[in-house]
């Protein structure tokens, strides 16, 4: 019940409301890429990072311009984001942290953890099917060279900020779901030769549907996460010309991803001391996004194989996102651990 009368808030508490959600909570230094480099939703192979198969780091970068740039952080709290239209959603999933799970052990990730995060993804999106396919653990504690523990490689946080798959990259991702998992996938431990997905399943159904890439991105320590916080940009702020189409180029395939370009009417935002019961979604490619339809309307083959012009479309495509450091928070803070699982999800 309203402590004030006929519910009516007064003026000068609205005001500070207001001016509390409108203020950044910090001023935080971003990585992205500078005006030099030519925005591009499609790769044009002008930007290009050769992947070291040892460390997983970059052996080699062409055509970047990495700047660090000052960029207001504000609190998604409160704000009622949404998955479709700014490319992020703060969830609270029902059922409690799974806390049995080892989360150093990539079967017990896959085995315990996927059915749980997809079952929840499932239900809260209205999705047909959901795939989980890979997941990341990322300590604050890692070096830049993969730690292994337990057959899960803990990496340190992604610091550049970024869109996970472009829009030729995330169909490619798709469709390979129909081969045997390669020697790099981790889903080669349990599946072995057997795909994620039979051909004739996606051939004859799910490659008609509208399919999206979405991240479930959780906190794993027990004391809320104020170490290296994910950042991410709301795409009701973006144009295309804030995306940079790159290839990550492995010795035995290529993945089309996005870097960040910079411009100053972004608006940046990250979820302040996120407990683990909580989970972020991030929107990470949408078939159905606007990109899409504007890539589609310039090259008719991409609207007969992944864009559907007769469903409707939805603002967001690939949220722009990576991790950033809080200069309020003491050096001597726990190191962020957290968990992102990948799914397809099709509706």
């Amino acid at each position: 019940m309203s402590v004030f009368a006929d519910n009516q808030v007064p003026q000068p508490v609205l005001h500070a409301i207001e001016q509390a959600l409108e203020s950044p909570d910090f001023v935080g230094d971003l990585t992205m890429q500078s005006e030099k480099v030519k925005r591009c939703l499609a790769a044009n192979g002008e930007v290009y990072a050769v992947i070291d198969p040892v460390t997983n780091g970059f052996a080699e970068m062409v055509g970047y311009d990495n700047q660090v740039f000052s960029v207001p952080l504000y609190n998604a709290r409160g704000q009622h984001k949404t998955l479709d239209t700014n490319g992020f959603e703060l969830v609270t999933p029902s059922t409690p942290f799974p806390a049995q799970i080892d989360f150093t052990n990539d079967v017990d990730i896959m085995t315990q953890y996927y059915p749980l995060i997809a079952d929840f993804v499932r239900h809260h999106l209205g999705a047909y099917k959901v795939v989980p396919f890979n997941h990341y653990v990322r300590s604050g504690a890692a070096t830049l060279k993969y730690e292994v523990q337990n057959g899960q490689r803990i990496g340190g946080p992604a610091t550049f900020m970024h869109g996970d798959y472009a829009l030729l990259g995330a169909p490619r991702r798709r469709d390979n779901f129909t081969l045997p998992p390669p020697d790099h996938d981790t889903f080669k431990i349990l599946n072995g030769e057997r795909p994620l997905i039979h051909a004739a399943e996606m051939t004859e159904d799910l490659r008609h549907r509208r399919f999206a890439i979405v991240n479930f991105w959780r906190n794993l320590a027990d004391e809320p996460l104020v170490d290296m916080p994910l950042c991410f940009c709301d795409e009701t702020t973006n144009t295309a010309d804030d995306y940079v189409a790159v290839e990550f180029r492995y010795t035995d395939r290529v993945i089309e991803t996005y870097l960040a370009g910079y411009a100053p009417r972004q608006r940046w935002y990250y979820v302040p001391q996120m407990v683990k019961e909580e989970g972020l979604l991030l929107k990470t490619f949408d078939s159905q996004g606007r990109w899409a339809e504007e890539y589609a309307q310039q090259h008719p083959e991409y609207a007969d194989t992944v864009f559907h012009p007769q469903e409707p479309v939805v603002p967001a495509t690939s949220v722009l996102h990576g991790a950033v450091k809080d200069p309020r928070v003491a050096a001597d803070v726990a190191p962020r651990r957290s968990i992102e699982v990948r799914m397809m999800v099709f509706y």
